[in-house]
């Protein structure tokens, strides 16, 4: 059951476009917003990409642009609010897969990752993927993939600035993309151990993120 997670109605079915709908890590199925370039080839329907192929694309798209552009990765969440640890479990275990001179950075962002705006200008990142906990309305441990758009209305919970504004504002401010990797908790409480399905769900990201940066890097 999940407790301390407030509900979230989000707004994914623009005027004039179809819903589509696309698949969870555990299988599940939640709507996003309609993206004929990701479901749709030629009119014809084609299987929905899985969270980790769409970082893929992104990262390929992002050095064939620019070979040598940043990406940067950041951590967000409360580490004494139980299943609000789960950003930064994975990018404190990431920074130890990752080789010092990666195109890819691990930023830990905390509860307030608007604080590591002057961390983001440094680096000068082509693309900035943050993970958090997030309340998607699927089973606890799912894994999800937004845009800024498409995380309008995921709730940011004890986070002092929503991400999808912040991912806006870094956006306009240093000409980047931005992502938002959420994984769905089991409870947000003080003092709350982190559940077993937002663990397994860490270790998946973490897996499979390193397996993408790798072979990208």
């Amino acid at each position: 059951m999940l407790t301390g997670v407030p509900t979230v109605h989000s707004v994914f079915n623009p005027a004039g476009l179809p819903a589509l709908r696309c698949q969870t890590q555990n299988g599940n199925w939640h709507p996003l917003t309609a993206n004929p370039l990701m479901c749709i080839m030629d009119g014809k329907k084609t299987l929905p990409l899985s969270w980790n192929e769409q970082i893929n694309q992104h990262l390929l798209r992002l050095w064939k642009d620019n070979p040598s552009a940043i990406a940067v990765i950041v951590g967000v969440g409360n580490e004494m609010m139980g299943d609000d640890a789960a950003g930064m479990l994975v990018v404190q275990k990431l920074k130890i897969s990752l080789p010092a001179d990666s195109l890819i950075r691990v930023v830990e962002g905390g509860p307030a990752p608007e604080n590591c705006t002057g961390t983001l200008r440094q680096l000068k990142p082509g693309l900035v993927i943050f993970v958090d906990a997030g309340n998607f309305n699927a089973k606890p441990g799912s894994i999800a993939l937004f845009t800024g758009d498409e995380a309008e209305g995921i709730s940011a919970f004890g986070h002092t600035l929503p991400l999808h504004v912040l991912g806006k504002y870094i956006e306009s401010e240093l000409g980047c993309q931005s992502l938002l990797l959420l994984i769905q908790p089991e409870g947000i409480e003080y003092d709350r151990k982190v559940s077993d399905p937002v663990l397994r769900a860490v270790e998946t990201l973490v897996k499979k993120l390193s397996g993408i940066l790798t072979r990208a890097d």
